[in-house]
């Protein structure tokens, strides 16, 4: 089951279609479609999880796209607090990955959807990424409560002074600032659209008190 530095994940119901595999590795391109089920500890809610792309296995080089659904973070706490050490109650997350890997050099894209996203502890008072947490939410869950994040990556996996966990928290920092910075135009340019069609005054103390606000989200 789950330990503190790690875990064997486990699969069930694998699907697999692997074509031109040797051993030795070759100079060959291994093509691979993988589907599977991925259980998750006591929550009877099993992770679906497809892999599919190729992989010069010789030299690593690889082009893949990894989609994941209904993953349970608080089970994978091992591994996400090596990101962050925020504490998830409950969360699930879906995913889709592009995985890019050339002559060492490794670029992600990731597009990631949380539900259900409770916290049991921040990083630090009400904070998590340098981010009020409070005003972070309610920035990016949409309608349906659902948070929304894309990361970019990409790092020389040869490079052993160079860390996976760093680079993605830092990825995650930026793509989070910038989601926000987004949304805050957009809020603002339909506030203004809205006071504009009813003519309304616009007060300026109440909005100089709007706009610290909004900067004091970007505070660390």
């Amino acid at each position: 089951d789950v330990q503190e530095g790690g875990f064997v994940i486990a699969l069930n119901e694998i699907d697999a279609t692997i074509d031109n595999i040797a051993l030795p590795f070759s100079d060959d391109k291994t093509f691979y479609k993988i589907s599977a089920r991925l259980p998750q500890g006591h929550d009877p809610r099993t992770a679906e999880v497809k892999i599919s792309g190729r992989t010069q296995f010789k030299t690593m080089d690889t082009d893949a796209n990894i989609i994941a659904q209904g993953i349970s973070l608080p089970y994978f706490e091992p591994y996400y607090r090596q990101v962050t050490q925020a504490a998830i109650g409950s969360a699930y997350l879906d995913s889709r990955i592009s995985l890019l890997i050339e002559r060492n050099d490794l670029r992600l894209n990731a597009d990631l959807e949380i539900s259900q996203l409770v916290f049991r502890a921040y990083e630090s008072e009400n904070q998590i990424f340098g981010l009020h947490v409070d005003e972070l939410l309610s920035f990016l869950r949409d309608r349906s409560g659902r948070l929304k994040l894309q990361i970019d990556a990409r790092w020389n996996i040869a490079d052993r002074s160079m860390k996976a966990r760093d680079i993605i928290r830092k990825s995650i920092e930026r793509s989070l600032k910038k989601t926000m910075i987004g949304n805050v135009g957009n809020i603002l340019e339909n506030a203004l659209q809205k006071i504009s069609e009813q003519g309304t005054k616009i007060n300026g103390d109440n909005l100089e008190e709007k706009i610290k606000k909004l900067k004091g989200l970007f505070k660390t």
